[in-house]
């Protein structure tokens, strides 16, 4: 299986098509993604986008996809890019911002006093 989530040898028997690339998105992310892409095609621009997929193993992996535009021999436009497997990226993000969160916890209760019995 490729970072994508596409068959390492799909692209021998299959050609890549936008069909293939947005097959494995998760359901969640795939409207923003399509909204992206297609205002890119539109304007003949760039993308950059982040987006989770889901494996046939029902892995979830957050990626990160660059896409530059270009013409083929014929006239026709096509996207040239790389995807990046940023699983790791963001679970460490998570664990920073959870451990963010303990900390002002900890500090609020910290600076909690409790009152010393009265005699």
């Amino acid at each position: 299986m490729s970072v994508a989530g596409i068959p390492k040898n799909c692209c021998r028997t299959t050609q890549p098509s936008y069909a293939v690339f947005v097959a494995p998105i998760h359901p969640e992310d795939r409207p923003s993604v399509e909204q992206t892409i297609a205002t890119a095609v539109a304007e003949k621009g760039q993308f950059q986008l982040e987006y989770r997929i889901v494996l046939p193993d029902a892995t979830v992996k957050h990626l990160l996809s660059i896409g530059h535009p270009g013409m083929t021999e014929a006239g026709d436009l096509e996207y040239a890019g790389t995807v990046m497997d940023i699983t790791e990226r963001k679970r460490a993000e998570a664990e920073a911002r959870q451990s963010e969160r303990r900390y002002r916890e900890l500090q609020q209760w910290g600076s909690f006093q409790p009152r010393s019995p009265t005699k």
